[in-house]
């Protein structure tokens, strides 16, 4: 069954959405850290979803905002920096379909995932993401559409 979704342009209003969704995610992998590197984290995702609040994209469903989107140019290639699915929208398509649209765009297409997302880290392989680089708690990943000569 296709799941329908758009991708809208986000917007000032969408900061709180967009810095939400990075933290719930992001506090659910990240384990073990002190409240100092909490609240580290936090000033860091503010500072950083201001500077590329522009570039966001907002994944919607049925008139529902479920999701962020955030693609930005990396080392030789395009970093899928972000895709955050709300709870009730996370294994149904909309993350799949995205991705694979975004792979079909680029040469080479890195991400970041944490190792103790294993939900991810199967879906990103089984879509043709290799492990680039060990980076302690995150992998970070690379789907290739050109072999390099």
């Amino acid at each position: 069954m296709k799941i329908d979704y758009s991708l809208i342009k986000a917007e000032k209003n969408d900061f709180e959405f967009i810095k939400s969704a990075k933290l719930n995610t992001i506090f659910d992998y990240a384990k073990n850290i002190s409240a100092n590197e909490k609240e580290k984290i936090i000033n860091y995702v503010k500072k950083f979803t201001e500077k590329y609040l522009n570039d966001y994209k907002i994944i919607v469903s049925k008139n529902v905002k479920c999701g962020v989107l955030l693609v930005r140019e990396f080392e030789k290639g395009m970093l899928l920096d972000e895709i955050y699915l709300l709870e009730n929208y996370r294994g149904i398509g909309i993350g799949s379909d995205i991705i694979k649209k975004e792979i079909s765009k680029y040469d080479n297409i890195f991400l970041f995932v944490y190792k103790d997302n294993f939900r991810a880290v199967s879906l990103y392989t089984k879509l043709g993401f290799v492990i680039y680089e060990d980076k302690g708690e995150r992998y970070l990943m690379l789907h290739k559409n050109k072999i390099d000569n």
